[in-house]
């Protein structure tokens, strides 16, 4: 056989291009060159190479498919499902994650639901705190009663509706006679547990109602009546009164030889001319009254929203 060494690419006379070997005979002075069409040459071969081109793509994209297809079934959805529950969790719309039937998210979601029980269980240790919090708000640590603070918002609101109503409201204020003698007579720890015996008595009289009892302020107690007219409110007094005598604690300072208090009663249907503190005044004034008339009494302060020696009292 001949063995070509070299070999090019030319136009022909024909105008088509050829790509033509030759080589040499050794020994001779002559040459052999041997001439072919380009197109024949790579026509079969570009055909080739697009050929194994398109299968390729061709197989590239069903893998990428079917790569897209698993990972949207195998991952992508599962994730999006255990994201979901995970919210709807973290939201307080649900109290655990959903398995998702995806054995190699079973320790994730074990974990979440291992986080939600103990969440769960953090919400509603806060939401109890916040309970006993709120209720330290509104109430006088002492004896149990509503604070000042909240006697003060329960009386706007109810100053509100009763005008709006055209209803009466009522308030008792009493305070212990003689306190501060009790105080020294028989000490401060004694002090505290005999305001807690009042307190006791003002809410055994008050079971039933819808009246407020608060302290108001040291050895001083007020009861918002909503409704309640003033002869209602002086009859609520005089069993306070009736209970403490009933009660019979030991005062040593005392005229009397127990404890006692005075009550001031007021009562009025206000108006838009009204304020609530004139009567807390009215009922203050008739407190007041019952002290220096010599304590141990009731007192209604019967003149609308009067106090101080304008007022008419009986």
């Amino acid at each position: 056989g001949v063995t070509f060494g070299e070999a090019l690419r030319k136009i022909g006379y024909d105008g088509k291009e050829r790509i033509f070997a030759f080589n040499r005979f050794e020994g001779l002075d002559l040459r052999v060159v041997v001439g072919i069409d380009t197109a024949k040459v790579l026509t079969p071969i570009d055909a080739k190479i697009q050929t194994t081109a398109i299968a390729y793509f061709a197989s590239l994209g069903c893998f990428l498919l079917v790569s897209w297809f698993a990972a949207e079934r195998i991952v992508i959805t599962p994730i999006a499902r255990l994201t979901r529950s995970v919210a709807a969790v973290g939201r307080g719309e649900a109290d655990h994650v959903k398995d998702n039937n995806v054995a190699e998210f079973a320790p994730l979601v074990r974990a979440f639901n291992e986080m939600a029980r103990r969440l769960s269980q953090r919400n509603s240790e806060l939401r109890t705190m916040n309970g006993r919090l709120a209720s330290l708000a509104r109430t006088d640590g002492l004896t149990g009663l509503a604070n000042r603070r909240t006697f003060d918002v329960q009386f706007s609101q109810d100053w509100v509706r009763a005008r709006g109503d055209g209803a009466p409201l009522t308030l008792v204020m009493l305070d212990v006679d003689h306190f501060k003698a009790f105080n020294d007579a028989r000490g401060h720890l004694s002090g505290d547990e005999a305001l807690r015996g009042v307190a006791r008595m003002l809410s055994a009289a008050a079971t039933g109602t819808t009246h407020l009892v608060a302290r108001y302020g040291g050895e001083e107690f007020i009861v918002l009546m909503s409704g309640v007219d003033l002869a209602a409110g002086r009859a609520f007094a005089e069993d306070v009164r009736r209970l403490l005598i009933e009660g019979a604690i030991a005062h040593p300072a005392s005229p009397r030889r127990r404890l006692t208090a005075s009550f001031g009663v007021a009562s009025a249907i206000p108006t838009l001319d009204d304020s609530p503190d004139t009567l807390v005044a009215a009922a203050d004034a008739a407190l007041y009254e019952a002290k220096r008339s010599g304590r141990d009494r009731v007192v209604a302060n019967t003149d609308r929203f009067a106090g101080g020696a304008n007022g008419t009292f009986a």
